[in-house]
């Protein structure tokens, strides 16, 4: 024959029991976190990687543009000469006009 001692022995193993499992779903929900956690920060590793070439391809852009303006001032400062060269001629040409005239 069981006893009320007995029957309060077995359902208190069952609470265990329960108490157990709860735990381990705890613990398995919580290391399903954490490996989600990981793989977040993976990416966000990946994420940062990336912005660091593209920041690096902006920096190689950003400096073919500076070489390609420097070439443009160049450009001007030549073309300036060669005007200031066009304007000394036209003077010439007006000074020797000016002579054939009074021939």
């Amino acid at each position: 024959t069981s006893t009320a001692g007995d029957s309060m022995s077995i359902s208190g193993a069952a609470t265990s029991t329960t108490g157990d499992s709860e735990i381990q779903l705890c613990l398995s929900l919580v290391q399903q976190l954490l490996q989600q956690e990981i793989q977040f920060l993976s990416l966000l590793q990946q994420l940062l990687q990336l912005q660091i070439q593209f920041l690096s391809l902006v920096q190689q852009l950003l400096q073919i543009e500076i070489q390609c303006l420097s070439l443009v001032l160049q450009l001007l400062q030549q073309e300036i000469q060669c005007l200031s060269l066009v304007q000394q001629l036209l003077q010439i040409e007006i000074q020797c006009l000016s002579l054939v005239l009074q021939l």
